[in-house]
């Protein structure tokens, strides 16, 4: 192991158990190490948003990169790992481009920051129609594209050939995304929304997979109200509620179809919790309907009732948000769920991770803060 990487010190809590666990920390750079990394930290996110980070290095520390170096980056590919204590390997938290150099020569740091290598498709753009490819073919394509990356791809076959997304209407919308210029990544998940699928990077990896269903085994988090302090699995518990998203949710997709000559609408709409809560009590009247009108040409029918649920769950899944900090560890993603119990409310439900946060440093050690989200579980979707 180097001994320039640095040490801290990462707790591992439960309600009933306490273990601390010494965790190093590197920067490798062309499979070299980058000298004196003081912290970094590092965000997984969901919604096909690119995973960042960030990471500080000492300037005038014994072995430590010079001014004159970091004047002349052209460009900065990192490998952000940590080891804990006792395990031989290395386990990487982001492979990522770094956008930034910021340097304070007065406090003697350098501060980057950068994205993951879905930062090489943003950056790439292109053109092509990809006539008779289908989805994941195309995903293959683009990641075999950049071999200076050593990039790969992932993927889930899909069948349908991207040539049926804008047949109706090569000059409208679908045609939009590939006969002008667009940039890879938005053709890639362009291609995620129409086929159901996700879309992200794993280290070199690019992934192209269904939407994973609910969690069979969720990380569970609990908080209980005891004397003289809670007990808890999880540091720092936040729990939040969107009082508009718990009124009734209408989303109306409407649509002209060329092809058919005639115009459509689609609808599905959720009883929000509030609504819900009001007909279990006194069957009273429930709250006002909140209504989203979406106009697109050229759907299908199917094609339109889609778009009305995937936008009614994307609305409705904000309702409620909890968050809270832990221990460093490496199974929490933004595809992962959790389930929250002990606080005796609503709150206690399954809610879908849409980011993991986590920092090494000196001062707090290996720690992450996850970010959850869901509808309430008394909300109801209808179609």
């Amino acid at each position: 192991m180097s001994e320039t990487a640095a040490e801290y010190s990462a707790g591992q809590t439960t309600a009933t158990v306490q273990q601390v666990r010494r965790v190093r920390l590197r920067a490798m750079v062309d499979g070299a190490e980058l000298p004196r990394i003081i912290s970094a930290n590092v965000t997984t996110d969901g919604f096909y948003k690119p995973d960042h980070f960030s990471a500080s290095f000492a300037l005038y520390a014994p072995g430590a990169k010079s001014l004159a170096w970091w004047s002349d980056q052209a460009e900065l590919l990192l490998d952000i790992q940590v080891q804990f204590e006792g395990v031989t390997s290395w386990q990487s938290l982001i492979i990522g481009e770094a956008d930034h150099i910021n340097v304070d020569p007065t406090q003697g740091t350098v501060q980057i920051d950068g994205r993951d290598l879905s930062a090489r498709f943003v950056e790439t753009k292109t053109q092509e129609s990809f006539q008779n490819k289908t989805s994941s073919e195309i995903a293959t394509i683009l990641a075999a594209r950049h071999p200076t990356y050593g990039l790969s791809a992932n993927v889930t076959p899909t069948t349908t050939p991207v040539d049926r997304y804008y047949e109706i209407d090569h000059t409208q919308e679908t045609a939009g995304q590939f006969s002008h210029v667009t940039n890879e990544w938005d053709l890639l998940t362009y291609l995620a929304q129409r086929e159901g699928y996700d879309v992200y990077m794993i280290g070199r990896v690019l992934h192209f997979h269904p939407t994973a269903p609910a969690d069979a085994n969720p990380f569970k988090a609990s908080w209980r109200q005891a004397n003289p302090l809670p007990i808890s699995n999880v540091i720092d518990l936040r729990l939040e509620r969107a009082l508009t998203l718990a009124k009734d949710i209408e989303v109306k997709v409407r649509s002209w179809n060329s092809k058919q000559g005639r115009g459509f609408e689609r609808i599905a709409r959720a009883i929000g919790a509030k609504s819900a809560s009001a007909q279990k009590s006194s069957n009273q009247k429930g709250s006002e309907t909140q209504r989203y009108v979406l106009i697109r040409p050229n759907l299908t029918e199917d094609q339109a009732q889609k778009l009305a649920n995937t936008t009614l769950a994307e609305l409705s899944a904000h309702e409620r948000v909890i968050s809270f900090a832990m221990p460093g560890e490496f199974d929490l993603n933004a595809r992962r769920t959790c389930v929250l119990s002990g606080t005796s409310s609503s709150w206690d439900q399954a809610y879908f991770i849409d980011s993991v946060q986590r920092e090494v440093s000196f001062g707090g050690g290996f720690s992450q803060h996850v970010h959850a989200k869901n509808h309430s579980a008394q909300s109801e979707a209808l179609v």
